[in-house]
């Protein structure tokens, strides 16, 4: 053993990325701060605000009563497997973990797979966040009627492009500055998340459970158009986006591991507890949501504006004049949450890649990554400019992110007690392979759900991408032999 030991130890100390380290990134952040991070990315609010529609609107309360805490577990299950690798590899993220257990090529392809999904989501949720500023905050506010025709689509993208540049501003300013606001945030979030089922359960005039766990068909218009005309296995399967895509996220705190204290433990705390705070909290107010709801078939006809519609059916104006304030808040601490953790991923790149090392650059006093932040920002602010793919472009943002944390859960999952032998903190023991193989079946199921009608292209562009990604490595690679 205490050979396989010193083995183990020779073959890490000797991984390709140990030998590109440019400079390392201040440990500032505590157990607290990463599991902030990775609740105010998953950021449960915004995904029930942009994509309830996508389950109710399909099965209705049954998407909430049986189909949430199904994804619950499998989100679980997958958040286990990543919390072994981030306490056994404590210096970096996902494509870190790629890059250490199989070499160069996959950590290449991970960061890339992981930093299109992380800065596609930061696009949605700033255009998120302006079409909320928009449709609902204004008017609730007494802004005039006709405040659709004035604030046009041209307000819309200037409001995204307002958030993403404070965000990356806030970024630079430096990650304590930012740390506080992600911990406010992720204060924020709870507290809200339990203050909105209270009023929701209250002013709730009768409670039918029943509605949790029925099943009803609403493809087409009866769904208000959000999936098309389909067989109940179908919409089904479906339905599932909704809960899968609103708890998308939890690696983010491995991404700042290497500024985290005490990262081997601190890090995989924060991925577990956000996925099981979200989960429970989120299961929570979405079963007083639906229980809320004064007709079910007439909400489910609302597709994307069932939220809204339930609050102005339910709640005084007050009331929900402050939760919309406090959900406008909390999404915008997602996206600079979400920003944070792509720049890592960016700099994570810089350091696999030596022509791209300039991202890897470290500025200032605070040692920020200042130019991986603004690449981050250009970025969403391209994406979010070409507004007639941004459906696809959300669609992909799950394919990509699952199909980054897929990669090193396989190479783990080979390597396993051959060339990996040494565990950190938190072990799973015996149980990682069956989590590992687990989770990627589920990972599988999630490929085949992201590619369905009406998002049949997505796959396609998908493994196109994926495609070109490695042939721009191994081209690389070549020249590199020549």
């Amino acid at each position: 053993m205490q050979r396989d030991q010193r083995k183990w130890t020779k073959w890490y100390l000797d991984r390709p990325w140990r030998k590109m380290r440019s400079g390392h990134l201040p440990k500032s952040m505590g157990a607290f701060s990463s599991f902030a991070l990775s609740l105010s990315v998953i950021c449960i609010l915004t995904g029930c605000v942009s994509s309830l529609h996508l389950g109710i609107g399909a099965i209705g309360g049954i998407a909430v009563g049986v189909g949430w805490p199904i994804a619950c577990i499998f989100s679980f299950l997958c958040a286990l497997a990543l919390a072994q690798l981030a306490s056994a590899f404590p210096e970096g993220g996902v494509p870190h973990w790629s890059t250490v257990l199989g070499g160069g090529t996959w950590g290449w392809v991970t960061a890339c797979l992981s930093v299109l999904g992380t800065i596609s989501s930061i696009a949605a949720v700033n255009v998120g966040l302006a079409l909320f500023m928009r449709d609902l905050i204004w008017p609730a506010l007494g802004g005039p009627s006709d405040a659709g025709a004035f604030v046009d689509s041209w307000v819309l993208y200037g409001g995204a492009l307002f958030f993403t540049v404070t965000q990356a501003w806030i970024n630079h300013m430096g990650l304590r500055f930012a740390t506080k606001l992600t911990n406010a945030s992720g204060m924020l979030l709870l507290i809200l998340c339990v203050l909105m089922s209270l009023a929701l359960l209250w002013y709730t005039p009768s409670y039918n459970f029943h509605r949790l766990i029925e099943f009803r068909n609403y493809s087409g218009p009866d769904g208000g158009d959000t999936w098309p005309r389909s067989s109940a296995w179908h919409v089904i399967v479906m339905s599932f986006l909704f809960p899968l895509y609103s708890l998308i996220g939890f690696d983010a705190a491995a991404n700042t591991s290497e500024e985290t204290i005490n990262a081997s433990t601190s890090v995989p705390r924060g991925i577990i507890n956000s996925v099981v705070s979200s989960g429970i909290l989120g299961w929570i107010l979405l079963m007083s949501f639906v229980l809320a709801i004064p007709d079910m078939d007439q909400a489910a006809r609302q597709g994307e504006n069932i939220f809204f519609w339930v609050f102005e059916q339910v709640l005084p104006s007050p009331v929900r004049v402050f939760f919309f304030i406090g959900v406008a808040v909390s999404q915008y601490f997602c996206g600079l949450a979400t920003l944070t953790s792509a720049s890592r991923l960016l700099v994570g790149l810089g350091r696999l890649e030596t022509k791209l090392a300039s991202l890897a650059r470290l500025e200032g006093a605070a040692g920020t990554p200042a130019i991986a932040i603004w690449v981050c920002a250009l970025i969403a602010v391209f994406i979010t400019w070409l507004s007639p793919m941004y459906s696809t472009i959300t669609a992909l943002t799950l394919l990509f992110l699952y199909g980054a944390y897929m990669i090193p859960i396989t190479l783990a999952l080979i390597a396993w007690r051959r060339s990996w032998v040494r565990m950190g903190p938190f072990c799973l023991g015996l149980f990682f392979p069956l989590i590992a193989v687990i989770s990627l079946a589920g990972g599988v199921c999630v490929f085949m759900i992201g590619s369905q009608p009406p998002n049949e292209n997505a796959w396609q562009i998908g493994l196109g991408v994926l495609i070109v990604i490695v042939g721009i490595r191994l081209l690389g690679t070549l020249r590199t032999l020549k």
